[in-house]
């Protein structure tokens, strides 16, 4: 691993939880109702681990191939430090997202689907059930804030 990608590998989770933070704020102004959920006081964990789902979803298609193995493994490694949950919530996401993206038989429609399937997984963990009623509209504004604010973390 070059050094530079190497630093960049070591503080995706860093970056991450930044984003996790601003998102809280400008998510929270737009929906108010978010900071009564069940479990608002671990926003930060999930807006952390959705937004380095997104990089880590991407790093067979952004990063060098000689790279990605140690990519993953310092990755995977960074976030058992941020919290020894972190990447099995990872998993976690990358399967809900499947499942969603799955549905979609047109492959070239997919990514469109791919920030509702991670805002959606964002608001279950933070209400602790299944979205229902307007929820799936700020699933889709969750996981547009999330997936924006990180795609392409490893063309920068």
């Amino acid at each position: 691993m070059n050094e530079d990608h190497e630093t960049k590998t070591k503080v995706l989770v860093t970056h991450a939880a930044t984003v996790a933070v601003t998102s809280r704020d400008s998510s929270c102004e737009f929906y108010p109702q978010l900071r009564r959920t069940a479990r608002f006081h671990m926003w930060d964990f999930f807006a952390t681990v959705a937004s380095v789902w997104v990089a880590y979803s991407q790093i067979d298609e952004d990063v060098e191939m000689s790279l990605r193995r140690s990519t993953k493994t310092t990755v995977q490694n960074a976030l058992d430090e941020f919290h020894p949950s972190a990447f099995g919530a990872l998993k976690d996401l990358d399967n809900l997202v499947l499942r969603i993206l799955s549905r979609e038989p047109d492959i070239t429609k997919r990514p469109t689907h791919t920030p509702l399937a991670v805002g959606t997984w964002f608001v279950w963990n933070l209400t602790n059930k299944q979205p229902i009623q307007d929820e799936p509209q700020i699933a889709g504004f969750l996981g547009r804030v999330v997936v924006q604010m990180i795609n392409g973390y490893w063309r920068v």
